[in-house]
């Protein structure tokens, strides 16, 4: 038996306001990770179509983003529906023909999927090396063309092979531990606003790189994008205070 699974990435919102977006649904959300935020709902795990082009479209919308939901059936067939700000801009199926039962034609090629729209959305320049793994065929697993794509659209990795039932096992990503993940049903009680749009413009700093030490002394931590510090210490020099926050 192959495996089964599904998520939504989403670009922009933080891990908290996703949770929020998710409340009362049974779904978990991980870590921010760079501009990225992905999460299991149980339509995922159901792999109720619908259900899961509603919710993604639903998320898209509420939260002013793209969101990228990708399920993988069995192994055999890679689906993904890309929405911008709620609307349906892209979608793919690898195994068009793959219900087709006891069809003696040759199985299709995979169908939709818009590279360049793909690239588009994510910041890479990558055209031809996504449009590579959304066309080739010899792929055993599709486990591995997820994986290959979330490399090339550079997501987070955390996506593949993740299902909101492997967390609910315990079984958690590498360097993923369960304090890190956010349960929809009890998201945290909302920041009163200085708080929150502090912690927004922290949040919208974007990563620390490591190989760019950040400058102030004994710090230890990467420099985000155009700074010389990390994002503590360029939160800081900004609003010219002490970060307020315990992380």
């Amino acid at each position: 038996m192959g495996t089964f699974y599904g998520n939504i990435t989403l670009k922009g919102p933080t891990q908290e306001r996703v949770a929020l977006a998710l409340r009362g649904r049974r779904a978990i959300v991980g870590p921010i990770v760079g501009d990225y935020t992905v999460a299991f709902d149980a339509a995922c795990d159901e792999q109720e179509i619908d259900e899961i082009q509603a919710l993604t479209s639903r998320l898209s919308r509420e939260l002013r983003c793209s969101a990228l939901a990708v399920i993988v059936h069995d192994d055999d067939v890679l689906l993904y529906f890309l929405y911008h700000d709620g609307e349906l801009a892209d979608w793919y199926n690898s195994s068009p023909s793959y219900f087709d039962f006891g069809s003696t034609e040759e199985p299709q090629r995979p169908a939709g999927g818009n590279a360049e729209l793909l690239c588009t959305t994510f910041g890479v320049q990558n055209r031809q090396q996504v449009e590579g793994v959304l066309r080739k065929r010899e792929y055993v697993f599709e486990t591995d063309r997820h994986e290959d794509l979330v490399r090339v659209l550079t997501l987070p990795k955390l996506a593949v092979g993740k299902a909101l039932a492997s967390f609910d096992r315990g079984e958690y990503p590498e360097g993923l531990s369960a304090e890190q993940m956010m349960r929809a049903a009890d998201p945290p009680a909302q920041e009163d606003r200085p708080r929150r749009l502090d912690r927004e413009f922290y949040n919208a700093l974007g990563p620390e790189d490591v190989s760019r030490p950040c400058k102030r002394d004994e710090c230890g931590r990467g420099a985000i994008p155009n700074s010389v510090l990390c994002k503590r210490h360029h939160f800081e020099m900004i609003r010219r205070r002490d970060y307020p926050f315990d992380d």
